[in-house]
């Protein structure tokens, strides 16, 4: 009698309490808010020196100071040619006329691969400690949590992030005071996912995740 009572009395509880919240689609739902993917990955000289072409690709002061640098140098040689024409030196005249042509020609060229060496130097000199360093990043409800192997933390609040790019190989999530986030796609495995999740995050902000995946570092003057 009294085994038959606590039976009765147990199944009584399992049906008010237990089941109304565990139905199978409800505890689904459950599952997916409160579990986030994460993301492994580490950075190498080729994804910081990615972000810095990038940056200095798009930003328009940049390319307003290399484009002054490039007429301006061109504009110097041609007028020796021109002074020297004036002395009817024909010699210095046709050869600063050469090097005017070949700077308005080839400029371009020369401007990234110096950019890309100058940058190389700074990422060796100053941002080795980033390099090969294991990170596991998740997307939070309000902030992006990520620790290191060294069990270092930091979160980013949604807040403070100025942009999100999509490059061919990264995306890049430019925060206000100047620094990025950069998420190297080729060597995260759930890459799709992690497109869908920026995506949220932008569809929350209210911006657009902007499409850089044709860019390449082409040191352009335009």
């Amino acid at each position: 009698m009294t085994g038959r009572y606590f039976k009765s009395e147990f199944d009584s509880i399992i049906k008010e309490v237990i089941t109304p919240n565990f139905k199978a689609k409800g505890f689904k739902q459950s599952l997916s808010s409160t579990i986030t993917m994460k993301y492994n990955f580490s950075l190498d000289e080729s994804d910081l020196l990615t972000h810095q072409l990038f940056l200095v690709s798009t930003s328009k002061p940049a390319i307003w100071r290399r484009r002054k640098t490039w007429l301006f140098t061109t504009i110097t040689f041609l007028a020796l040619a021109g002074l020297f024409y004036q002395l009817s030196n024909k010699f210095l005249t046709n050869y600063f006329i050469g090097i005017g042509i070949i700077c308005l020609l080839f400029y371009p060229l020369y401007s990234r691969w110096k950019y890309k060496k100058h940058y190389l130097r700074h990422i060796k000199e100053h941002m080795s400690g980033s390099i090969d360093k294991l990170t596991t990043l998740e997307f939070q409800e309000d902030f992006v949590y990520g620790i290191d192997e060294t069990n270092s933390e930091s979160k980013i609040n949604y807040s403070t992030i100025e942009s999100f790019n999509e490059l061919p190989q990264h995306f890049l999530l430019r925060l206000k005071g100047g620094q990025a986030l950069i998420l190297p796609k080729h060597k995260i495995v759930e890459k799709e996912q992690l497109r869908s999740e920026i995506l949220e995050v932008t569809k929350k902000l209210g911006v657009e995740l902007k499409n850089y995946t044709n860019w390449k570092w082409r040191g352009s003057l335009k």
